[in-house]
């Protein structure tokens, strides 16, 4: 992925439609093209996705939506640094015990 990939607008208008599905809200036609009028003045950038810091900050009874929304590329990232934070608190309570 690019590390400031231009995304269309209409990407973000649907992305927006279907959060407002997922929340059960409605605006009328005349305010999405409004939205899509404004988005159109703009360069949107993506950001890189920090998936693990993200991981972090979910709340224990979100963590089943969040990781089935994952691509396999950030499961995979996310498995990658449960396993390491795995190991590194193994062998840091190892230490301790001395």
């Amino acid at each position: 992925m690019d590390k400031n990939k231009t995304i269309p607008t209409n990407r973000v208008i649907t992305e927006w439609y279907e959060a407002m599905d997922a929340m059960s809200v409605n605006v009328s036609p005349t305010a999405s093209t409004l939205l899509q009028a404004v988005l159109d003045q703009y360069d949107i950038q993506q950001r890189n996705r920090d998936v693990w810091q993200e991981f972090l900050r979910t709340d224990v009874d979100e963590l089943p939506m969040f990781y089935s929304s994952l691509t396999e590329e950030e499961r995979s990232i996310i498995d990658a640094r449960r396993a390491s934070s795995w190991r590194d608190a193994r062998s840091s309570k190892e230490l301790l015990k001395g």
